[in-house]
């Protein structure tokens, strides 16, 4: 539970910088009724989450209060953090896999592992000691690469 929630805290306030960063969205673009309640920058909205958290998993933990141990988040809190993740899935993740850079991506991505399936000896050698798998080896192997290094590695093999 804390892992998770500590996830979302996270992934939320990290996108919304990326997006603003990326022109994506802009801060006036992020719905005026979650803002309201978890803050306009980021900092106010950390601290609003982490704190309601607290509070929350305070009362259900039954120092403050009766029932079963838990981490969540009151209700209001709960409903503006989903309105804020259903605003980055509508205006920033779905839109960014139809858009030129996500094509030249998905493009990359299979060059490098057809590139690497044909070439296992391109690997690095501690990609086999854990997995005989070829295809997972492959896939591990770009699964840990900057998006900086694939796009790099991509353009020199279909050299």
């Amino acid at each position: 539970q804390v892992c998770k929630i500590a996830d979302v805290i996270a992934y939320i306030n990290h996108d919304i910088d990326d997006a603003v960063r990326a022109g994506l969205v802009t801060e006036n673009d992020l719905p005026n009724s979650a803002i309201a309640i978890l803050g306009t920058r980021r900092s106010q909205r950390i601290n609003t989450l982490v704190c309601d958290i607290v509070s929350y998993s305070w009362v259900v933990s039954g120092k403050g209060g009766v029932g079963e141990p838990g981490i969540g988040m009151n209700l209001s809190v709960l409903q503006a953090t989903n309105e804020l993740r259903q605003f980055l899935f509508d205006k920033v993740y779905r839109p960014s896999l139809e858009s030129e850079g996500a094509k030249k991506a998905k493009k990359a991505m299979q060059l490098l592992y057809s590139y690497f399936l044909r070439h296992e000896d391109k690997l690095p050698r501690e990609f086999g000691l854990l997995n005989d798998d070829k295809e997972r080896k492959v896939a591990d192997y770009i699964a840990g690469m900057t998006d900086q290094y694939a796009s790099r590695l991509a353009e020199e093999i279909s050299r």
